[in-house]
């Protein structure tokens, strides 16, 4: 993908998510401002639109007035997007205990995703890799997933198993959305990269992986 298709790409995400976000303040328009359904609706308008530290105030503030799946799991998605990792992995959890099989709705990030499949994700990104492999041997995810597919291509390349890591991104990127291709390609260009490093280069390599942000 060059330049002009990566411009024109998040060119029509962002006029994808402004659409999504007026239809948000619509409804808003509807509602009291004390309600937790206004600060959710909101807060997932800010979100949209990439202003993830107002988004995060709204929807907090409509947790805190009535815990709620949906509201935890979007409150997880803003700190994903802020690189926080460990704040976006306790709050999927939260998520997951009010509703253990439930799923994030598509309009938020172009498909239905399992809390289990972000929880894997958020596991991994908190360099928690075993509880992140026994969630996988669980079976409780499925392993054909592009999100779980990037993030098991990370474990490998903090393994040093960059061949392998690239094999599962090509598959992740071969299936993935246009809202993650553009990521999983930056990946997968990573993995090619890193396949050529010194052994010794191997702890430069972790905080590389581990600092870099993967697809949500």
């Amino acid at each position: 993908m060059d330049q002009f298709e990566k411009l024109e790409s998040k060119i029509n995400i962002f006029k994808k998510a402004a659409e999504i976000s007026e239809g948000f303040l619509n409804e808003c328009k509807k509602l009291s401002t004390d309600s937790h359904v206004f600060k959710s609706k909101l807060g997932e308008a800010f979100y949209m639109l990439r202003d993830y530290e107002e988004a995060l105030t709204l929807l907090t503030s409509s947790f805190e007035i009535q815990e709620n799946n949906n509201t935890a799991s979007r409150i997880a998605l803003c700190y994903s997007r802020m690189s926080k990792p460990i704040e976006a992995l306790t709050w999927i959890n939260k998520a997951i205990a009010i509703a253990p099989e439930g799923n994030l709705s598509a309009h938020i990030i172009g498909r239905e995703i399992p809390y289990k499949v972000l929880q894997f994700n958020f596991l991994v990104k908190s360099g928690r890799i075993d509880e992140a492999q026994t969630l996988l041997e669980q079976k409780t995810i499925n392993d054909n997933d592009s999100m779980v597919l990037s993030a098991s291509a990370t474990i490998k390349m903090l393994k040093g198993n960059f061949q392998e890591a690239s094999q599962l991104l090509q598959s992740a990127y071969e299936i993935s959305d246009e809202t993650t291709k553009i990521e999983i390609k930056e990946q997968l260009i990573l993995s090619e990269k890193l396949s050529s490093t010194e052994p010794d280069l191997i702890p430069l390599v972790e905080r590389t992986i581990m600092s870099a942000r993967w697809p949500d």
